[in-house]
């Protein structure tokens, strides 16, 4: 039972995420949750604490709250700005050079066979805009490197393949394993999960050994 809640966990988790990264508007609702949620929070927390200590202090101002949020907008538009779709499958940030998978036409995998494999397979599909994101980062920010975390499988196929290797130098370092089950899961619908449940448990949630890429232009 554990384990299928977790795996509709991360089926869910993989949904949130991508939705929340596809657009310049929904990166932007999404910074300002975290910056002047994150800001709120702590405010309110360090007033209690102060508050416990010293059992006399003023309520944060409306100033200091207007400044903070002016300041979360403006983090806001720059943070959600920053990051560009460089292929279907992958967007890359300009300002920490991180390239993250985040899929604009899910119906382009999810009307592939995931477990059965025929022609083209989704596994083909996932190689090929991969590597078409990282030649279009070359290609509109020559010079630039492309920093991403990810797992075995993407470093075999995307990353040691003749097209990145002929752009970039690679420095990769592994990182432990971790699940990595929420990119998976989000490449299929929620009745596909659930006919094929038994074999995404075993197959998907398993650890897998994680790395942390760095791809240095050549040119």
């Amino acid at each position: 039972m554990l384990k299928k809640l977790h795996l509709y966990y991360r089926a869910l988790l993989s949904r949130v995420s991508n939705t929340a990264q596809r657009s310049v508007f929904s990166r932007f609702l999404t910074s300002m949750v975290i910056f002047f949620g994150g800001s709120l929070v702590g405010l309110i927390l360090g007033h209690l604490i102060l508050y416990i200590l010293l059992a006399d202090i003023d309520k944060p101002s409306i100033g200091l709250i207007i400044f903070l949020l002016v300041l979360s907008i403006v983090l806001s538009i720059v943070t959600s700005l920053s990051i560009v779709r460089v292929s279907n499958n992958m967007a890359y940030s300009r300002l920490s050079k991180e390239a993250y998978m985040n899929i604009k036409d899910l119906f382009r995998y999810r009307s592939l066979d995931y477990i059965a494999q025929r022609e083209p397979t989704v596994s083909d599909l996932v190689e090929k805009e991969f590597v078409e994101g990282i030649q279009e980062v070359a290609d509109i920010y020559p010079g630039r490197p492309i920093r991403l975390k990810t797992h075995r499988w993407i470093v075999d196929n995307v990353i040691n393949s003749p097209e990145v290797l002929k752009l970039y130098k690679v420095d990769c370092k592994i990182i432990g394993r971790r699940v990595t089950a929420h990119n998976m899961l989000l490449l299929v619908r929620w009745s596909y999960i659930l006919r094929h449940e038994a074999w995404f448990i075993e197959h998907v949630l398993e650890p897998r050994d994680c790395y942390k890429v760095k791809l240095i232009a050549k040119h």
